[in-house]
């Protein structure tokens, strides 16, 4: 992405609520997915509603990071990333380059994982 949402860079975040559960419009727990508009390739709550788990290990800055798009699991870490912001956080959390790290036995209620499958 080169703006901060994937609806564009909504710097007054007039459109947030069209896209994404946070803290401003949640209903104090996460929402069934599909109740906000999809990113363009209609996927849905891939910022808000709930953060997701990333399988790179959590780094405090990009220093070294893989330069190929590949996950940065060397060297390993106590936290994982996880990105997208949840229901219970500002607005400001659902950027798109905004990640946090969490220890991978942390569970919450805003905290998941986006499964998927092949079209096939």
């Amino acid at each position: 992405m080169t703006t901060r949402f994937y609806w564009g860079d909504d710097s007054g975040y007039d459109d947030i609520d069209r896209y994404a559960v946070y803290s401003g419009n949640d209903n104090r727990r996460a929402e069934e997915v599909g109740t906000k508009l999809p990113n363009a390739w209609n996927l849905y709550d891939m910022l808000g509603n709930v953060w997701e788990w990333c399988k790179d290990w959590y780094h405090s800055n990009y220093n070294n990071a893989p330069n190929d798009g590949s996950a940065w699991v060397s060297p390993s870490g106590s936290s994982r990333v996880d990105r997208g912001g949840g229901w219970n956080y500002g607005a400001g959390y659902c950027r798109s380059a905004y990640r946090s790290g969490n220890n991978p036995s942390n569970r919450n209620a805003d905290l998941g994982l986006r499964l998927a499958r092949d079209a096939d």
